[in-house]
Formats: C-alpha cells, structure tokens, sequence
C-alpha cells in the first residue's frame, strides 16, 4: 500500500506549467503575436509557480524545474519584443544573355521554410533565387535564425544553382530549359508549379521531413520522378504527363498522410502502375487501364505496356488515404 510523503503530492505540476507554456509559445509563433514582453516574463512567471507550489505543498523534482525553466525561456523569447523581427530577403538573379546553357540543375535544402519552384514567361529570365525572411528570435537557437547559401557553377554543359536556407526559398526559372530539381524540406512544404507543355523535366526528387509536397507538372519529357514525404501529404497533377524513355520511374509515398496522383498519359506511353495503403483505403478512378488487383490496401494496373515509352508508377502510403485518378488520352 502507497501513501503521499511528507513532502506533498508527487504530481509533476511544473511539468504540467511547462506544458502549458509550450503550447503557449506555439500559439504565439503560429499567430505571430507580439505581446512586447521582456525576459522579466521568466522570473514573475517563475516566482508565481513556485509560491503555488509552495502553498500547494509539492515537491518539485530537479528534471521538472529544469524543464519548466526552458519552456518560460521559450515562452519569454516568442512573447518578446525582438520577436518576429525578420532577417533581409536575399535575391540572385541572371538574364538568359548570361546564362549559355540549356540544362539548369537545381539543389535546394531548407531545414524550417518552405521550398517554390515556379516558371515564368519573361523572355528575358533565366533564373531568380529568393531567400526569404527568417524569423529572428533575441537569442541565439541553432538552425533556426537566418543562415543562407548559394552557389551558381557551370559545368559540362549544366548550370548547377545550390541554394541551401534556414528559412523559405523560391526559385523562378525562364522557358525552354531541361530542368533537374533536387530538393528537400525539413519542416516545411515543397511546391512545383509548371503548367507548360513544353517544359522539359529530367530527374525531379523532392523530400519533406513534414509538410506537403504538391507537384504540378505538365510535361512532354521526363526521366526520373521521386515524391517522398514523412509526415503530411504528396500530391501530384498532371494534364499531360509523358515520356521518351523506357521504365521511367514516378514515385510518390509518405509515411503518415495521404498520397493524391491525377495525371493523363498519352496513349503512345505505357504504363504500369502499383499502389499499397497498409492502414488505409484506395479510391480509384483509371480510364483506359487494365486493372489485374483492387483491393482495400492493393491496386495493380497497366495500360499498353508494348510501348517504347514507358512509366513504372508506384504509389504508398504507410498510415493515411490515397486516391488515384489517371486517364490514357490522344497526344498533344
């Protein structure tokens, strides 16, 4: 048989404070609140928990103070009045006179933004780079305030832009480029958005550690495409998805999500296409596929597998939804 000591109740209540100063502190960041607070914040809020704790006769254990310290830290830091305050916006750029090449090969990493890939028509364009503003927080958290990188090479034929930032990127290219694209996000999404037909992809490989991936890609040729997320969604649409190659792998797959995959394919490709959901369902809508399995957690199709030009699709998802939408139309 148990009993309280002497020393009070062994409820952690300044681990429950701490709590409730995260969350605190993740409203704060979410909303962007400025409650022009100090770091005198941290003693009266500290000096009021332990008077409680004190009346209340419990006894803090030396973890939970420790934890409770950082989180009024935290909490003190977001509430400040140096909080939001944003780093400079970083642009490169060059025009299409001073870029002699036709093949631009993009690598691009943030560990806390979000990553943009866009396209424009400005004949002029070859590319911009913009690195956001970060936030800055009155003292110093490693990986969080601003650092950025950015590199331009040329080499055999191939412009290389590595872009590397604590904070977002977006990237806008000019028409008529072969376009690789290496990308990852830590704590972010990753958004693609190429609506010309004519635009040419190579290899495409995007990541998220969490947050969404959405790709939007129109193409008439590419070689190699890998969606990967860790915790959030992968959605991929396509009003014309294809190829010159044979086998090209299209991969899309999260750990905890949902994986979306909309695309038309001419009939001049074929297509064999795969998808699991091991705790989930799969809807499905295929216009012009043969389909051998549907099951709950199963899907196996093809469509004109004969054909020079070819896709090997796979699409998974460990815990969540999948939809899987993909018609065989006439070539543009």
């Amino acid at each position: 048989m148990t009993s309280e000591s002497a020393t009070g109740p062994s409820f952690p209540l300044l681990r429950l404070f701490a709590g409730f100063a995260f969350i605190a502190a993740g409203f704060l960041v979410y909303f962007k609140v400025n409650l022009g607070f100090s770091f005198a914040l941290v003693f009266i809020v500290a000096g009021a928990a332990v008077a409680l704790i004190g009346l209340l006769g419990h006894r803090a254990r030396a973890a939970d103070i420790a934890l409770f310290v950082i989180a009024l830290v935290v909490l003190a830091g977001v509430a400040s009045s140096y909080n939001f305050t944003t780093g400079a916006e970083h642009t490169y750029s060059a025009t299409k006179a001073q870029v002699a090449v036709s093949h631009i090969a993009i690598d691009a990493t943030t560990n806390f933004g979000s990553i943009a890939l866009r396209f424009s028509n400005n004949a002029d364009l070859a590319y911009q780079v913009v690195f956001g503003k970060a936030i800055a927080f009155p003292f110093s958290i490693p990986f969080v305030n601003q650092s950025i990188s950015f590199s331009n090479v040329t080499s055999n034929g191939v412009l290389f832009l590595n872009a590397n930032s604590s904070a977002d990127i977006t990237i806008t290219l000019g028409s008529g480029y072969l376009v690789d694209m290496n990308a990852s996000a830590g704590t972010g999404s990753v958004n693609v958005d190429s609506t010309s037909l004519g635009q040419k992809f190579g290899e495409v490989s995007i990541s998220t550690g969490t947050g969404s991936i959405n790709a939007q890609l129109d193409t008439s040729s590419i070689s190699y495409l890998n969606l990967q997320g860790g915790t959030g969604s992968v959605n991929f649409n396509s009003n014309y998805l294809s190829t010159n190659g044979a086998h090209v792998p299209i991969t899309l797959s999260t750990g905890t999500g949902s994986v979306n995959f909309n695309a038309m394919i001419p009939n001049t490709v074929g297509v064999h296409l795969s998808a699991s959901n091991g705790f989930g369902s799969i809807s499905k809508n295929l216009q012009g596929f043969t389909i051998s399995q549907s099951t709950n957690g199963q899907l196996t199709a093809s469509a004109d597998e004969s054909s020079v030009a070819s896709f090997e699709v796979s699409l998974s998802v460990g815990t969540g939804s999948m939809s899987v939408d993909a018609s065989i139309v006439s070539p543009k």
